[in-house]
This record gives C-alpha cells, sequence and structure tokens, in this order.
C-alpha cells in the first residue's frame, strides 16, 4: 500500500460498514478521529498535548460527537468531506435569528399565503448558505420516522448547534472549531486524499489477514510525507488492531485459527491511546506484536500527557520478549539491567597476621549485566564483520545456562 497504488482506506467507510456489532456507532467513529487527533499531536508537538488543553479537548469531542450524530440523522454520509463542511459552516447567531424569523413566519396561522411562500425561500437560501442548517432541517424534516431515542437524540442535537454552541464565546467557538477542522483537514488534499478518503479497496479490509493469510506493507515513508505518513499508517493500525479484537474463533475449526503479526517499525511514531490496551489482550487474539524504537524514552515521549511513564512501562510489560542491542542512552540501559536483575554472588576476604590466615566468604547482589555492557555490543558493518550483538530476555523463560538472559548475535 504506497502511493499510487490502486488500494483505498477510508477508515470512516470501514468503521461503517465492517462485519460484528457496533459498526456505525458514533462512539466507534469518534474513537478514530480523537486517534488521528493523538497522531496528528505527536507530529505537530513533538508527542502529545499539554495538560492544560484537557478544557478544549472535552469540547472539541462534544463538537464532534454532536456533528457526527447530526450527519446520521439528517441521512448525510459520514465522511472526511462532510464533517469538515458541517464544522466550516456552524451556526452563528445572525443566521439563528434569521431562521427563527422563517420558522416564526411558517408557524404562525396569521400570515398569508405570500409570505409563507416567500418564507419557504427564505429558508431554501438560508440552507444553501450554511451546510450545518441544512442537516438540522433534513433531520427535522424525517423527524416523524424517528423512534423515541433518536427524537430525544435530535432534540439535544438541535439544542447543542442552536443555543450552546452558538452562545460560546466567539474565541472558545473558534478554537473549538479549528481544533476539530485540524483532524480532518489533512484528508482534504494530497496522498490522504487520494486514498484514505473515497472508499475500501476489497483487498485492504484487515480481517483479511487472519481470514485468507495476507500481508499488508504500509509503504508510506514517514520522512517523505510526514504528517501523511504518520496518520496514514498509524489510522490503518488502529483498525487492524481493533479487527483483531473483534476475531470470533469458531468451535468446528479442523485447522485451527490463524496467528498474525503486527510489526511496527520506529513503532513511537505511530502510538495511540489504544496500544496499551491492545498490548495487553494481543495474545488472546493471537496477534505477535513486535515494536521497534530507538530507546525507552522516545515511548515515553510519544505518549503524551498523563502519566506518560506510567502507560510506556505498561505498554513494554506486555511484550514479554525484549531484545537491547547497543545504546547510549542511559535510561534503556538502567531499566535492561534492573529488569534482568540481581543474583547474589560468592565473595572471599582474605586476612593475615604473623601466625594465620584466614578466609570468610559472604553472598553479595550485583547486577548480572551492568548498564555500561549495552554501550559496548557490535553495532554491524564492516568493522564488526556485519555481526550485531544483543541481550534477549523472555517472560517466564530461562536459556541453556539456566540464566534469565542471553548474549546473541545477528548476521546482518
Amino acid at each position: 500500500f504506497q502511493n499510487g497504488s490502486n488500494y483505498q482506506f477510508n477508515p470512516l467507510e470501514y468503521e461503517q460498514n465492517r462485519e460484528g456489532d457496533g459498526a456505525g456507532d458514533v462512539q466507534n467513529i469518534m474513537d478514530i478521529l480523537m486517534a488521528l487527533y493523538d497522531l496528528s499531536n505527536k507530529v505537530s508537538a513533538g508527542g502529545g498535548g499539554r495538560a492544560d488543553e484537557r478544557f478544549w479537548e472535552n469540547g472539541m469531542r462534544r463538537l464532534l460527537t454532536r456533528t457526527l450524530q447530526l450527519l446520521q440523522l439528517s441521512g448525510e454520509e459520514i465522511s472526511f468531506q462532510n464533517i469538515y463542511s458541517l464544522l466550516a459552516n456552524t451556526i452563528n447567531g445572525h443566521i439563528r435569528m434569521r431562521y427563527s424569523d422563517v420558522i416564526h413566519v411558517l408557524k404562525d396561522s396569521s400570515t398569508s399565503v405570500e409570505e409563507k411562500q416567500q418564507a419557504m425561500k427564505d429558508l431554501e437560501v438560508l440552507r444553501e448558505q450554511n451546510y450545518c442548517l441544512n442537516c438540522l432541517v433534513k433531520a427535522s424534516e424525517e423527524k416523524s420516522e424517528f423512534d423515541p431515542e433518536k427524537s430525544e437524540l435530535l432534540s439535544a442535537v438541535n439544542s447543542y448547534f442552536l443555543t450552546e454552541f452558538v452562545n460560546l464565546s466567539d474565541r472558545t467557538a473558534s478554537v473549538l472549531k479549528e481544533s476539530a477542522l485540524g483532524i480532518v483537514f489533512p484528508f482534504q488534499n494530497g496522498l490522504l486524499k487520494r486514498h484514505f478518503s473515497t472508499s475500501v479497496s476489497p483487498e485492504m479490509k484487515p480481517e483479511l489477514a487472519y481470514k485468507e493469510g495476507k500481508i499488508f506493507i504500509m509503504d508510506i515513508s514517514v520522512k517523505e510525507y510526514l504528517l501523511s505518513g504518520v496518520l496514514g499508517q498509524g489510522i490503518f493500525k488502529l483498525a487492524f488492531q481493533q479487527a483483531m479484537e473483534r476475531r470470533v474463533f469458531p468451535d468446528d475449526d479442523d485447522i485451527g485459527p490463524r496467528p498474525v503479526f503486527l510489526w511496527a517499525d520506529e513503532a513511537q511514531n505511530f502510538y495511540t491511546s489504544h496500544d496499551t490496551l491492545f498490548a495487553s489482550t494481543a495474545r488472546s487474539s493471537l496477534v505477535s506484536l513486535v515494536n521497534l524504537t530507538q530507546n525507552l524514552p522516545s515511548i515515553i515521549v510519544a505518549m503524551g500527557e498523563g502519566q506518560p511513564r506510567e502507560r510506556a512501562m505498561s505498554l513494554i510489560g506486555n511484550l514479554s520478549t525484549k531484545i537491547f542491542h547497543a545504546n547510549s542512552d542511559t535510561d534503556t540501559n538502567s531499566f535492561a539491567s534492573k529488569m534482568i536483575d540481581q543474583i547474589k554472588v560468592k565473595k572471599g576476604t582474605y586476612s593475615k597476621n604473623e601466625n594465620t590466615v584466614s578466609t570468610s566468604f559472604t553472598r553479595q547482589l550485583e547486577y548480572q549485566i551492568l548498564p555500561g555492557d549495552f554501550t559496548t555490543l557490535r553495532t554491524g558493518g564492516h568493522k564488526n564483520g556485519k555481526k550485531a550483538d544483543a541481550i534477549v530476555t523472555q517472560t517466564g523463560e530461562t536459556f541453556s545456562d539456566d540464566k534469565n538472559y542471553m548474549l546473541v548475535t545477528f548476521d546482518q
């Protein structure tokens, strides 16, 4: 899957039409948009937003949720283009006043036929000028077909766009709009528009990994495409993870279920809030999860605000096989040394006087691998005969020498 290929993967369309329960649920679509928000922040802010942005994030969530609900209630397609159009054309005080005047004329039994006809024309003009208002009117026209739950939801959506959002200060409303628009704007042009905003190619459904043994290679270099590369690969990775978690294992499968893998180089570029949870359940979904990164701080930074170290450690703790190559980062090397842990070493002490020599022994705890040992591992290349050293550990395993780690060498 690369720029210029014939493949398409629109995550919004996939989520609405995929197999299984919950397809098309607004909150599931919201998860996709918020994952895009997280990924965008990693690029623009170097790894997550500030803690004081929580107020704005909550407000943006409400705006996006009501936007998705309005599109759904009005029968409009939930697409990047329609989300962008609705957000860019929210109702302001002037439009609300004009709309209220028109509705008053249409509902007033004392107005003439000519006045009502003119009001209908004015309403059509307003609908053409404002996509948000057009969706509200369309949804209202369908209200007679709604069940009580949908009718109640429409009232809440109407209240939000015609009262709550309009009454926000200009600064607050503009910040919320720009934040939400920033999520969908990248999909209005370039690689993301060509390959991630139109449709879903039959070959790109993540379920094919376990159904047919398909392997998806996301060939969209972050170095070449920057934000587009992060968003494109990151959002497909999220869809893949969720598809694997929804997997159902048949009881009458004589061959046995097919295991799959998720391999991510420079994995810190594509982390979302879902990764820590997925790492804890991937094994039960028969997913082998492989994350490659430079050092421990790169994972912590990618976690953004809100206990990033704890979340990073939770993710790392669920990766049972760890391979440490040469590294000059002290935090990473100290972590590896402490994880391999200490052993008791027998130490002898000798003392001598004029007539006797005495020997005593004690047992002391010492690290099996010192942090500095990781700095001297071979790094490959011609000077090392194309050999690269590493320290490997596995949870619940010991190696042939009964140690919980092994020094290994990889051929380049």
